[in-house]
């Protein structure tokens, strides 16, 4: 039985000869073959004629609904081919078909990642080889805290979300497989856990998938396609095993923050306090820093392909080496670490903040104050408020 998928043109195929093996003639070429799609219910949803593509071959198209009810266990859809010969005679096939979302396996289920954009909504999913006895999903946010707990399992598609009080894992049949999704979200920015519950059967031990989603804040767009024109250029596709997601450049984007803020002196930079203009070298630098982290795991993937073939004629080999572009990248970075000093402290003034302690202990000491009130010691910044008799 195949599958279809919802929202695509579905085309059929039918044959129709005789005993002897001769094309059959149809009484009228305008009705017949006749044919007519039922849902699982039995309902007719749609009706028409087969087209003719070669002596006894037709063809007939349907483009699939995205609200097609989707194929349960056991409750197909149908497809009724009728033939009305010259001559007389009849001839009917029956075929057997499912209707299925679009839950393709992604390429960032190879690290059980997730990206999306600020706002966005992503689709979990988790395949298993038999049916599953239960599956509970649990949301959480950053900080490991529960934002919502899905239980419950529906054999035919409800679309439940987060929007949907009634909320149920999906489950559908797909390739000998079956494959449980949720749709999650909408997500405002930052990173959320899957915790995916399982158990399948009754006396089996319940497995815990974790997976992580992260929603992209709307300023890593801009770096994502900076990124891809400077490490792309092998003009990668996102079906090749070495290509770079839109997830793998948000995390090497994270990688290379998290250097730029560990050079002297260190600082808590987060990607929206980095402008696209006016950044004093700020943006080349984290650009510069991400592609360390990009080109590195490239490196090692290629490493991990490398091979070696010798022929009677020939020999191939396959290696790169990144060594010279890294060195040229840290050389780089070497002369903006130099510089960063001046860049921190052109950005936060020239001058600082101060304050005397209104007490008799703390009379010949003054305090630096900054924006947070951090590395205040001694006091504390409430200690210090009231001391200042604020």
């Amino acid at each position: 039985m195949s599958d279809h998928i919802r929202g695509t043109q579905a085309i059929f195929a039918a044959e129709f000869f005789d005993f002897d093996g001769a094309p059959m003639t149809p009484a009228d070429a305008e009705s017949w073959p006749a044919v007519v799609i039922r849902d699982p219910d039995g309902t007719v949803v749609v009706t028409g004629v087969g087209m003719k593509i070669a002596d006894g071959r037709y063809q007939f198209g349907w483009f699939v609904p995205t609200s097609a009810t989707m194929t349960a266990e056991g409750l197909p859809w149908t497809i009724d081919w009728s033939f009305v010969t010259s001559n007389g005679h009849t001839r009917a096939e029956t075929e057997k078909f499912g209707v299925v979302d679009r839950i393709e396996s992604t390429p960032e289920e190879r690290s059980h990642t997730y990206l999306t954009n600020n706002g966005g909504t992503i689709r979990a999913t988790i395949r298993s080889e038999r049916k599953l006895e239960e599956v509970v999903l649990t949301v959480k946010n950053t900080g490991g805290g529960t934002l919502y707990t899905v239980a419950g399992v529906a054999t035919n598609a409800v679309q439940s979300n987060n929007a949907n009080p009634n909320r149920l894992v999906n489950e559908v049949a797909q390739d000998g497989e079956y494959l449980y999704y949720y749709d999650v979200g909408p997500l405002t920015s930052g990173e959320y856990q899957l915790h995916w519950n399982i158990l399948e059967s009754v006396v089996s031990e319940r497995h815990v998938i974790v997976q992580i989603v992260r929603a992209a804040p709307d300023i890593f767009w801009h770096y994502n396609a900076e990124l891809r024109t400077l490490i792309d250029k092998l003009q990668k596709s996102q079906s090749i095993q070495q290509a770079y997601t839109d997830a793998d450049v948000y995390s090497y984007v994270k990688g290379g923050l998290d250097i730029l803020n560990f050079y002297n002196p260190p600082t808590d930079f987060v990607l929206g306090d980095i402008p696209l203009t006016g950044s004093r070298g700020l943006r080349t630098a984290l650009i510069y820093t991400s592609a360390i982290h990009a080109i590195n795991a490239q490196q090692i993937l290629e490493i991990e392909l490398s091979f070696d073939h010798s022929g009677q004629t020939v020999t191939l080999g396959y290696n790169h080496d990144y060594s010279g572009v890294l060195s040229n990248l840290q050389a780089v970075l070497e002369r903006f670490a130099e510089s960063k000093m001046h860049i921190f402290r052109k950005s936060q003034g020239a001058a600082f903040s101060g304050a005397r302690i209104k007490n008799y202990r703390w009379t010949n000491r003054v305090f630096r104050l900054d924006r947070s009130l951090r590395g205040i010691v001694p006091p504390g910044g409430a200690a210090l408020w009231r001391n200042l008799g604020i």
